[in-house]
């Protein structure tokens, strides 16, 4: 089986971070690893991701923060 790592990139959206974190918890076939990248320097998504680690969350969770927006 391949290893599948989940990257979700998220910019102010607790409530829907906390939502897919959940989800994923209940899927069949786990991640091996998430990977959430906060958008907004102000790291507003942390909370959720800590959250989730100390509840126990069956899948690693790293977190960073993209301290500068980019566009295109």
């Amino acid at each position: 089986m391949s290893t599948v790592s989940l990257c979700i990139a998220t910019y102010r959206r607790q409530e829907r971070l906390a939502a897919v974190l959940e989800d994923l918890a209940r899927q069949t076939r786990l991640p091996d690893e998430v990977v959430v990248v906060d958008n907004d320097g102000a790291g507003s998504a942390r909370a959720v991701v800590e959250e989730r680690v100390a509840a126990g969350a069956p899948f690693p969770i790293r977190y960073a923060v993209q301290r500068r927006r980019t566009s295109r």
